[in-house]
């Protein structure tokens, strides 16, 4: 059985066709594997960004509370009280009372 040229041409180009077909199908699976691993990317990279504006915001609250800590010891009333109950400061003029008892 002979095949015409008409058949071979046609084999030829249905040849041609699915190979093409396969290489544009393996691409596009390709590319949809590249696109689901950035989205994970994106999605991790997304929680981490979170975690740390959580983080940054806490260290914000921590600062102002440190920062109204260093205020409320730098006023004079504070000033005193440590300098009385640290150093045993006492005021010119103050009588000083020791509780023998718990020596």
């Amino acid at each position: 059985m002979k095949v015409s040229p008409l058949e071979k041409r046609r084999s030829k180009h249905q040849t041609k066709f699915i190979l093409l077909c396969t290489g544009v199908i393996v691409v596009l699976l390709y590319a949809s594997v590249i696109v689901v691993q950035q989205q994970f990317t994106l999605n991790n990279q997304a929680k981490q960004l979170s975690a740390l504006e959580e983080k940054a915001k806490q260290l914000e609250i921590d600062m102002k509370s440190i920062d109204s800590q260093a205020k409320m010891a730098q006023s004079p009333e504070n000033k005193e009280q440590l300098a009385r109950e640290k150093l045993g400061l006492v005021k010119p003029g103050e009588k000083v009372f020791i509780d023998s008892s718990k020596q």
